[in-house]
């Protein structure tokens, strides 16, 4: 797998519905469970939907993945 590490650490932002991504995830297509996401796609929704309260760690198979992805803001994030 290779492993991409976005580090995004936490600001002090709320989001009520929503459990703040933290920890370390897979991006797997023939993954499952709660840490995985099958796809690009599911993985930044969750991101730019539910945000960040530490660093998050996406590890990716070595599949091809054949969809089109764009990083906007993540809540909780910062430059650091």
């Amino acid at each position: 797998m290779k492993r991409i590490l976005l580090s995004l650490v936490a600001g002090f932002v709320s989001l009520s519905g929503f459990a703040q991504l933290s920890g370390t995830y897979t991006i797997d297509p023939n993954g499952s469970g709660p840490t995985n996401f099958t796809t690009w796609n599911a993985a930044v929704t969750a991101l730019e939907t539910s945000g960040v309260n530490g660093a998050v760690t996406m590890n990716v198979s070595d599949d091809t993945f054949n969809e089109n992805v764009q990083l906007d803001a993540i809540p909780g994030s910062s430059t650091t």
